[in-house]
C-alpha cells in the first residue's frame, strides 16, 4: 500500500476492515466445527495471552469433518440502474448468485464454504 493510501484511510475503514477479518474468521471456524459452544468448553479466550507447551504438545479436540472444501466465486454484477426501483434488478443479481452456488457445489461437489467477492 502506498504511502498516498495509508495516510487517507479513515478510521472507520480501519474498523470495517477489522470487522471484516473477524467475520472471516468466524466463518472458516464455524466451517472447521469450532464454534462458540467449543471456544468455551475448551476455555478460548482471545483476550487471554495464550503460553507455550515446553514439550510442544497441547491438549487437542478432533474437528467435525477432516477436510473444508472452499471454493472462491469470481463473477460479474449487474448495476443497479434504476434506484427508484431497484428490486428487479437486485432479485435478477441474486437468482446469478444462487446460480453459480448451485455450480460451485455441483462442480467438484458439495462445498462447505463459497466465498464470493464484495
Amino acid at each position: 500500500m502506498s504511502q498516498h493510501n495509508k495516510d487517507n484511510l479513515s478510521p472507520g475503514s480501519l474498523e470495517r476492515r477489522r470487522l471484516l477479518t473477524a467475520g472471516a474468521l468466524g466463518t472458516a471456524a464455524v466451517a472447521l466445527g469450532v464454534g462458540a459452544t467449543a471456544m468455551a468448553e475448551t476455555g478460548a479466550n482471545t483476550e487471554q495471552n495464550i503460553g507455550v507447551a515446553v514439550d510442544g504438545n497441547y491438549e487437542t479436540v478432533p474437528l467435525r469433518k477432516n477436510t473444508v472444501r472452499v471454493t472462491a466465486v469470481q463473477s460479474y454484477m449487474r448495476a443497479i440502474r434504476n434506484l427508484k426501483s431497484p428490486e428487479r434488478e437486485m432479485k435478477a443479481n441474486v437468482d446469478h448468485m444462487i446460480e453459480l452456488i448451485d455450480s460451485a457445489n455441483g462442480f467438484y461437489g458439495p462445498q462447505d464454504l463459497v466465498c464470493f467477492h464484495e
